[in-house]
């Protein structure tokens, strides 16, 4: 969008902010001329201070036509967005940036037991070396690094993929493109065991409640079942040769794992065999989350979609066209009435279980979104993206845990 200066006929300034190959559909000015409204067809309003350059985004569906109402206190879409927008506002997303290791990318993330920090997996993709086995322990309320583990203490070589941290806040278990799973205690220097079974990258990792297990995903096409206390392998279950790209906790039940061909398949760790499979997509499903209470799992697909599964009856709810761009990340609250997803559209949008309507569009990465964690608190969020930031959000009043 640009600015004019109609006297002239010079370029004034030029915003951008839609994203991908959206178009911006239409344009509203407020009568005093001090802020524009635009909205696109990538699900987005953008608020534009027309005296400064600036802009905060907002959220809604495939926006038509929009209208600056007189004093600049209402916005009128024939879409209507789904947070509340003041001019070059957003309210409902705050969003605290820390400051990550320079050169590094953050891959994965976990929040410790006490929900007061977070534990962060990093790679470079080969340009630093040191940093391609980097993890960080970070306080979420100051930003500051409590503990770092690095390649001088990790038997890790290469990315490390995923990471998950025990119920009781014990141990924690990260994955890495070496193929190697590492299980640590908190607060030690020395891993207490290494696995190495996996023929190739370890993708994701789950703890069952129990506290002796450790489950984890690999593109060799293999669940792991793993023995925290004797350091052991307990048994595995081949998903068909198929590269697994993701796994999660299914209370009470086992794990709910995500393939490369579009399936989910639930293994209830008894066997060495797959419990119940369904296809769920046409394309690679990235990540998958299963609600507390067992009832929901949200999975996100290749295409952008998010979908919405019954648990209990193993069958689709609902699909949502979440992003324009794959969905890298989700995320499920306690009760299961809200999801979120992160996307290689470098956004993350909250959803409504329930109805699937979105309730907001959270802006702030400036490349895609990596992994994503509901806060303890139910109403806050934290995300990593290959952008390199670690971003922690306020989310919409109402979000329980």
């Amino acid at each position: 969008m640009r600015q004019w200066d109609a006297a002239t006929g010079s370029e004034v300034r030029r915003f951008t902010g839609h994203h991908g190959l959206g178009q911006v559909k239409c344009v509203a000015v407020s009568p005093d001329g001090a802020f524009a409204v635009s909205g696109g067809n990538d699900g987005s309003i953008l608020v534009w201070d027309l005296t400064g350059g600036g802009s905060k985004p907002s959220t809604a569906a495939d926006v038509s036509d929009v209208v600056a109402a007189e004093r600049n206190q209402v916005i009128m879409t024939s879409s209507p967005p789904a947070a509340v927008v003041t001019p070059a506002a957003v309210l409902g997303a705050e969003v605290d940036r820390f400051v990550r290791p320079e050169g590094a990318v953050p891959l994965g993330i976990a929040l410790t037991a006490d929900g007061v920090g977070a534990v962060t997996t990093y790679g470079s993709g080969g340009r630093h070396p040191v940093l391609d086995n980097l993890i960080e322990l970070r306080d979420l309320a100051t930003g500051t690094v409590s503990a770092r583990w690095n390649a001088d203490r990790l038997p890790h070589q290469g990315a490390i993929n995923a990471v998950a941290v025990s119920a009781a806040g014990r141990q924690f278990v990260t994955g890495g493109q070496d193929n190697r799973v590492v299980v640590r205690a908190a607060g030690t220097e020395t891993p207490l065991c290494v696995f190495d079974e996996h023929l190739a990258g370890v993708t994701g990792v789950a703890l069952p409640a129990d506290g002796v297990t450790a489950v984890t995903s690999s593109q060799d096409g293999t669940l792991a079942l793993w023995n925290l206390d004797t350091g052991t392998l307990t048994r595995s279950m081949n998903s068909g040769g198929t590269a697994l790209l993701a796994v999660a906790n299914d209370p009470g039940q086992g794990v709910v794992a995500a393939t490369a061909d579009g399936r989910v398949v639930w293994w209830d760790l008894s066997g060495t065999r797959v419990t119940f499979e369904a296809k769920a997509a046409e394309v690679p499903i990235h990540d998958a989350a299963v609600s507390a209470d067992g009832r929901v799992v949200v999975l996100g697909a290749d295409d952008g979609t998010l979908h919405v599964w019954d648990n209990h009856a193993r069958r689709s709810l609902r699909e949502i066209a979440a992003h324009s761009e794959p969905i890298r990340a989700v995320a499920i609250s306690r009760d299961g009435q809200w999801a979120l997803t992160g996307s290689a559209d470098n956004t993350l949008r909250l959803w409504r279980v329930g109805s699937g309507s979105e309730a907001s569009l959270l802006m702030g990465h400036e490349d895609d979104v990596s992994d994503v964690v509901f806060g303890a608190d139910g109403r806050s969020a934290v995300s990593v993206g290959l952008d390199g930031r670690m971003l922690k959000w306020s989310l919409p009043v109402g979000v329980s845990p």
